[in-house]
């Protein structure tokens, strides 16, 4: 299973795509709220078994190096 990080996920809406492939996504934000909220979407659209919750900042991500498959950042500045 390919491993895909979402850093400044907010409601993780741009890894949907990646979670209906079966990929395991790990949603990061700074943001406890925007986490809450991506659960619950994750949750009805029956998804949550491919996601994973991190509340970091993303420039300190507490993953090692090559740990994941594909890392992507929509919109974080």
């Amino acid at each position: 299973m390919k491993v895909v990080i979402d850093v400044g996920a907010g409601r993780g809406l741009s890894s949907i795509p990646f979670a209906r492939s079966k990929c395991y996504v790990i949603l990061v934000d700074v943001s406890e709220s925007a986490l809450y909220l991506a659960r619950e979407l994750y949750k009805e659209m029956g998804l949550c078994r491919f996601i994973d919750l991190v509340l970091a900042d993303a420039f300190h991500l507490p993953f090692r190096g090559k740990s994941v498959d594909l890392a992507l950042s929509l919109g974080v500045a």
